[in-house]
């Protein structure tokens, strides 16, 4: 994937949609009239736009349709502008968790080579394996193309697209939804084997405007299968792969595992839609990864899974050493549909497992900024919207770690909990480095998800943590320790709403007592922790009896900020207001960088 020369300014260009360096990046919407309209030279389909084309299998193609035609793309030259599109929010640099060090460029790429264009019921696998870096391959919208297809390995190091030929594409930069399948052609798994997959060190694909699912009735396994669970060398990983503007389904009425199985590197996702990953008894997400070492950008995407809707981990890696590192994820849309809730009236009666929104079981610099996580309740856990920690999941990963983690920008609400930090689960070494701020957490703890409403659940020795500038709303407790003390912990400028119990710590009471077993050494200061006795806490911290004191602008509609004439304004250590600062969410979920 290329690297911006963008990518070294303020906010380490880490991976801002927007022009190729070297071309124009044409978006898919307009590429096929840049390069003379290779539609408009397509052999007459032998099928109606909905109809099937014959299966392709492990890259043997055996279709009767008609041949690919192909035109010829004019080289492009670069404008001198920046990337545009989705940026990530950063936070500042601290050396409590390093940022991503390897951003990854998703932007459109330049086409230099020939469009080969596939009309409904042509051979697909056949354009896949007669591209050359630099061609780009359109597909019929509408049209239905059946079967397992593989991208091979190609040498050069030139893209290769392949794309809805349709011109009424959301334009790039733009985050799809379900109306668009109109829009899309679709590739369609007849079993439960992937409908795409690499082979070997597959690399420079992207994917754009395709809809991808199983055939009706099937509960796949992994839709897209990218990289290897068995390879034993970072060198044996395909790489540099996009999926811009796809949706990726499982069934409605049996589900599926899961979306994109992630074991490759150099993997951009964005502005895509997921949905209907679910299966009884078993997990299941979206994507999952856990033999690669990285980079991620997975940015502005619905995110629709039961199990986890995100997951690094959960299985030991055949590549020694490995960690998934150098991850983004941001603007991303988390969500549990209520018809996949049993008691809820739009329940549609399968009782799908549910477990969190998103959780990390090893990872290395990793930054997730300006996504918004919702709905989840107590089932197959106990309802946290987030779980970091680090877990030896099989006992053959003593090295797995889960490091330099930034949860910034966020709005995390309507779960039974909010965010649980864990050391481990027993074999790894630990967790540690966690930034956790400027994020807003509401309605925690309603009956309907499982009555019970911690905000952060710190356990089990977690190191070097720093919890700043949250606005944070629970029902039993704003922080719950227990197991392990915690080593520098720093609690600072937070905005706590009344809860049960406030800082609380296992066997210690609330407050002080909590604090100075759990957090021995840290720091707690700045903070508001609403309706709390202050006699039970440390000095330089504020308890204004009710949410009415604190002066928010309109807590009513979700606007978090401080009024003006607040008592609290000015009032955090740093100097600033307490609590997350609500100009800089709504910038991160913008994607204005």
């Amino acid at each position: 994937m290329r690297t911006s020369l963008w990518a070294f300014g303020w906010v380490l260009g880490l991976g801002a949609c927007g022009d190729a360096v070297g071309g124009t990046g044409a978006t898919d919407a307009t590429a096929a009239a840049s390069t003379g309209g290779a539609s408009e030279a397509s052999s007459t389909p032998t099928s109606t736009p909905t109809g099937e084309a014959t299966t392709a299998t492990s890259g043997v193609s055996g279709t009767t349709g008609p041949d690919p035609v192909t035109t010829t793309n004019e080289p492009e030259t670069d404008t001198g502008e920046p990337p545009a599109g989705f940026v990530c929010l950063l936070p500042p640099v601290d050396p409590v968790a390093e940022l991503p060090g390897s951003p990854i460029d998703t932007a459109y790429p330049p086409l230099t080579g020939q469009t080969i264009h596939v009309a409904a019921g042509g051979d697909l696998q056949a354009a896949i394996d007669m591209a050359a870096p630099g061609d780009e391959i359109t597909l019929a919208a509408g049209a239905t193309f059946t079967g397992n297809f593989v991208l091979p390995a190609k040498v050069g190091d030139g893209w290769i697209v392949i794309r809805s030929d349709d011109p009424g594409l959301p334009a790039e930069h733009t985050r799809v939804g379900p109306d668009d399948a109109a829009y899309m052609p679709t590739l369609v798994t007849p079993s439960d084997l992937p409908v795409l997959r690499t082979e070997g060190v597959a690399h420079h694909f992207r994917l754009v405007g395709i809809q991808l699912r199983p055939a009706d009735g099937v509960n796949v396994n992994d839709l897209v299968v990218l990289g290897s669970a068995g390879a034993t060398s970072v060198d044996e990983l395909a790489h540099d792969l996009v999926f811009d503007r796809c949706i990726v389904r499982g069934d409605p009425a049996v589900g599926g595992k899961r979306g994109i199985q992630l074991n490759a590197r150099a993997v951009g996702v964005v502005q895509s839609y997921f949905t209907d990953w679910k299966r009884v008894g078993q997990d299941t997400q979206t994507m999952l990864g856990w033999n690669t070492p990285g980079p991620f950008r997975i940015v502005d995407n619905y995110l629709e899974g039961a199990g986890e809707n995100i997951m690094f981990g959960g299985a030991d890696p055949a590549i020694a050493e490995v960690i998934p590192s150098d991850i983004e994820i941001c603007g991303n849309h988390f969500s549990k549909p209520l018809r996949w809730k049993l008691d809820d009236p739009a329940y549609e009666g399968t009782h799908w497992s549910v477990k969190n929104l998103f959780e990390l079981k090893v990872g290395r610099r990793v930054l997730i900024s300006g996504n918004t996580f919702e709905q989840v309740w107590v089932d197959a856990q106990v309802g946290f919207a987030i779980v970091i920690k680090s877990a030896n999941q099989d006992g053959g990963q003593p090295w797995a770690v889960t490091e330099h983690v930034n949860f910034v920008y966020n709005r995390v609400r309507l779960a039974n909990n909010g965010i649980a930090v864990s050391r481990t689960d027993g074999g790894s070494l630990g967790t540690n480095h966690v930034r956790i701020a400027h994020n807003l957490i509401t309605e925690l703890g309603d009956p309907m998800w499982g009555g019970s409403g911690r905000m952060l659940q710190l356990i089990d020795g977690v190191t070097d943590m720093q919890i700043a500038h949250n606005t944070g709303f629970g029902r039993d407790q704003a922080i719950i320790f227990d197991g392990m003390p915690l080593l520098a912990l720093t609690l600072r400028d937070n905005i706590f709403g009344q809860t049960m119990y406030g800082v609380f710590g296992s066997g210690k009471g609330e407050g002080t007592g909590a604090l100075e077993f759990f957090a021995p050494g840290g720091t707690f200061v700045g903070n508001v922790v609403v309706g709390a006795n202050m006699a039970v806490y440390p000095m330089g911290n504020f308890f204004p009896a009710t949410l009415a004191e604190v002066g928010f602008v309109d807590a009513m509609n979700g606007d978090y900020a401080l009024m003006p004439g607040s008592a609290l304004v000015g009032k955090a250590s740093d100097g600033g207001d307490p609590g997350a600062a609500m100009d800089l969410l709504a910038k991160a979920a913008a994607g204005g960088g």
